[in-house]
């Protein structure tokens, strides 16, 4: 039997037999064996010891959305969905905006390529709490109202957080409402 095993190791008539049989379990393939192992070895204590002890996020990975603090008024046609804006249905002089101590809010007309023109009005976060807003739009008035906190992510922030948003609107609307600002509401105005 152990013939057979040399034999299959080192072939008959190479070398001395009787002396090969040590050189059996030392093949030429595994002498390569024991300095690839300690590689594997290092590699994987290497890799081990780079892991983080502490389960917090890594933010260098994290995307923020940055926050706007201001309700964006978008005031369309009911009839074709025409910018009322855009083509000067509507401009800045047919519409005021007054916070919730009746203080005149000043606001900017902007343009965006994905939405187009809106009016966006700022709200202020020197102080968080109810906000309220009344939207006067030619003769017809609506309000939106809502309570406002301070919000501060593990990365992201800081944001101002909206909840219990209340309209009372004249036109038919959509509103976009997420858990931050921006508020997004869009007016069908029907043509007079």
């Amino acid at each position: 039997m152990a013939e057979a095993v040399l034999e299959a190791v080192v072939p008959l008539g190479v070398g001395n037999p009787k002396k090969a049989t040590k050189a059996a379990f030392f093949h030429p393939l595994k002498k390569d064996f024991m300095p690839k192992k300690l590689l594997v070895l290092f590699i994987s204590i290497f890799v081990l010891s780079c892991k983080s002890d502490d389960n917090s996020i890594d933010c260098s990975l994290v995307d923020c959305f940055v926050g706007e603090d201001s309700i964006r008024l978008k005031f369309l046609s009911l009839e074709n969905d025409d910018n009322l804006l855009a083509n000067g249905t509507l401009n800045s002089g047919d519409i005021q905006i007054f916070n919730e101590q009746n203080q005149t809010v000043t606001f900017s007309i902007e343009e965006y390529p994905s939405i187009g023109m809106i009016v966006v009005v700022p709200v202020s976060t020197e102080e968080f709490g109810q906000k309220s807003f009344t939207i006067n739009i030619e003769d017809e008035s609506s309000s939106v109202s809502f309570n406002t906190t301070f919000m501060q992510g593990e990365c992201c922030g800081p944001y101002t957080s909206i909840e219990d948003v209340e309209t009372t609107i004249s036109y038919d609307h959509t509103l976009k409402e997420y858990d931050s600002l921006p508020l997004s509401i869009t007016f069908y105005i029907p043509s007079t």
